[in-house]
């Protein structure tokens, strides 16, 4: 019983208090790491770092007083919402995000969305060709493009606002998507502010060496062209035709129409040397009369095909017939015969989507050439300077050498 006791007490006894050099020598050697409770609980709650970038980037908003409506606020959370817990599902970091894994979480999303007007009207009219009910009632359905720009958008806004405020190196992988994904990159921009395929610099360069080469080339004068097989050294009346339209188009800006409106007197020349300096195009659709240099490099093959044009017994007023015998050139041709001087030249499949390809790349040349916005637009006739807003965006085109 005693000895019970004397336990007891034993137990209850609190050990005696540490002397004050042993309290000095315990406070003098921290623990070799203490617990980072922030850490902790992102751990705890992986959804806790995608709230917190995307509250940070908010605040920013609201102190740059950048969105100013609680509908606009509200949208984004949910539309935030929805990505992060998708990506915590998916045990996804925020800053390992790739372009692949945004492409998965649309696709998914897309799976879920309402059909549209368009979806369900392609869906009943697929049922009409397949005579089936199941294709209108399970109709595919589409993630809206705008929907898409402005998902992407918020992702690389709150991803660089989360890779500067924490030093982190940039995460693109949404830029990526939209620069994929024409449909999507202009979802929610002006007419004006789009600009379709163009050429880079060195395709340009490669395509003015070609049509350089191809002036030397003696033409077949004995026939038009379509029936006599073309030699390898030499060029018909019609391809010396084609290429010396493809080469103004890059060399003065033309457009498709004003190619096929020129008149052989609109070649103006020197009144010295007799050397063809400009061109006069004709006011067409809304683009006014106006004059344009022709690029040095593109003067002979004008020459050449205007001594082509005498030597084949070709007088029709246009500077471009159609035929030996007809003033007309129809834009289907006209369109046809660029397309395929451009696959003749070995240019990449983006570039034969339509010869205003051609016009954007001239327009991208001079502004890196330091052409000012007043005189190119002069050049091209245009009236209203923000459709020249898209060649002067940040493009990396090229270095800054003139045409």
């Amino acid at each position: 019983m005693n000895t019970a006791l004397h336990s007891a007490a034993a137990i209850q006894t609190p050990p005696p208090l540490p002397s004050r050099s042993q309290a000095s020598a315990h406070h003098a050697q921290p623990p070799a790491r203490l617990p980072d409770l922030f850490e902790q609980s992102e751990q705890c709650s992986p959804h806790l770092l995608f709230e917190r970038a995307f509250d940070s980037w908010m605040q920013k908003q609201d102190s740059d007083k950048a969105v100013r409506r609680s509908t606009s606020r509200n949208m984004y959370a949910a539309i935030w919402g929805a990505f992060s817990a998708w990506c915590v599902s998916q045990d996804l970091e925020l800053q390992a995000l790739t372009p692949a894994e945004l492409e998965r979480y649309i696709g998914e999303r897309s799976k879920l969305l309402k059909p549209t007007r368009a979806d369900r009207a392609a869906a009943a009219a697929s049922s009409a060709t397949a005579n089936s009910s199941s294709a209108a009632a399970g109709g595919q359905r589409s993630f809206a493009p705008r929907y898409a720009w402005r998902l992407l958008t918020l992702i690389d806004h709150v991803l660089q606002h989360h890779a500067t405020t924490h030093h982190l190196p940039p995460n693109t992988c949404a830029q990526q998507v939209l620069r994929t994904k024409e449909e999507w990159r202009f979802a929610n921009t002006p007419s004006f502010d789009r600009l379709p395929a163009y050429l880079e610099y060195d395709q340009a360069e490669v395509l003015i060496c070609w049509l350089q080469a191809t002036c030397s080339q003696h033409p077949h004068t004995e026939s038009d062209g379509a029936q006599a097989p073309a030699l390898p050294s030499a060029q018909t009346w019609i391809q010396a035709r084609n290429r010396t339209s493809v080469a103004l188009q890059l060399g003065s800006g033309l457009a498709p129409g004003e190619i096929r409106d020129l008149r052989l007197s609109d070649v103006l020349r020197c009144p010295t040397t007799g050397t063809a300096l400009k061109l006069h195009v004709r006011a067409h659709s809304m683009s006014p009369a106006h004059e344009v240099p022709l690029a040095p490099w593109a003067v002979p093959l004008l020459e050449n095909w205007i001594a082509i044009r005498q030597a084949c017994g070709i007088t029709a007023s246009v500077l471009f017939p159609g035929t030996r015998g007809s003033n007309a050139w129809s834009k289907v041709s006209q369109f046809q015969a660029a397309q395929s001087t451009l696959i003749e030249a070995g240019m990449p499949e983006h570039a034969l989507r339509g010869s205003f390809m051609l016009r954007h790349t001239f327009a991208l040349r001079q502004v890196h050439a330091g052409v000012d916005g007043q005189r190119l637009a002069g050049w091209l006739g245009i009236v209203d300077l923000k459709r020249l807003r898209p060649y002067f965006s940040d493009i990396s085109f090229g270095p800054q050498r003139p045409v």
